[in-house]
């Protein structure tokens, strides 16, 4: 029971350090706010965590969780089930990746703070290792010929990985940059001029609905 109560207390923390993060960067934010928001002490704080690049670093390693086994993870067909096409596994990470960068305050404070300077040693960026995802994605799909004559993967995931980080860009003076129907027109757009006539064909534009999400209302 001490172990669970513990436990809470920690992910209480963890998210609200992302909330003050996501929004304010690193330097601006204080332990007492990180505090006052998750109402656990400043003792009970610094019980979990020394300081505060310690609790960033904490922000980092979750959100990297999510990214790599939330969004990046391809789905389990089940039983029998069919493995999706590269490109369909690349469309519904999209989702999931515009969709936790609105709702998951930990995971967009992931981005900000690998990106902020100010915490040493968090070693590769999130934007990194989401370039770095879209780029084999697409890899896969050049070498399964799902993409058009002439038409390379590395130029799609420039595309790709430019689009989904401008989202998160553009997403802080307008959240409305994050919505589904933003990602949907984005590949109405780009599919027809980069998948092969077949696999356009099998592919709905809008990715199917978005894994694990519904849309905002």
């Amino acid at each position: 029971m001490k172990q669970e109560r513990a436990a809470q207390t920690r992910k209480m923390l963890i998210r609200a350090a992302g909330e003050e993060f996501a929004h304010g960067g690193f330097d601006p934010v204080s332990l007492n706010r990180i505090s006052k928001r998750a109402g656990v002490s400043y003792g009970g704080l610094h019980h979990h965590f020394t300081d505060k690049r310690d609790l960033a670093r904490a922000v980092v390693s979750e959100a990297t969780a999510v990214l790599l086994g939330e969004v990046c993870a391809a789905p389990d067909p089940g039983l029998g089930g069919d493995r999706p096409t590269a490109l369909r596994r690349l469309i519904e990470a999209t989702y999931r990746f515009v969709a936790l960068l609105d709702r998951d305050p930990v995971f967009k404070a992931g981005f900000v703070l690998t990106l902020d300077g100010s915490v040493p040693d968090l070693g590769e960026s999130l934007r990194e290792q989401w370039q770095h995802w879209v780029e084999e994605a697409l890899v896969d799909a050049e070498r399964a010929r799902e993409l058009g004559e002439g038409i390379h993967g590395a130029d799609v995931a420039t595309a790709v990985v430019a689009a989904t980080v401008g989202f998160e860009v553009l997403a802080v003076r307008d959240r409305t940059w994050l919505k589904p129907d933003v990602v949907a027109r984005f590949w109405r757009l780009i599919l027809p001029r980069v998948a092969s006539p077949a696999t356009a064909a099998s592919l709905d534009a809008d990715g199917g609905p978005p894994l694990g999400f519904e849309p905002a209302g």
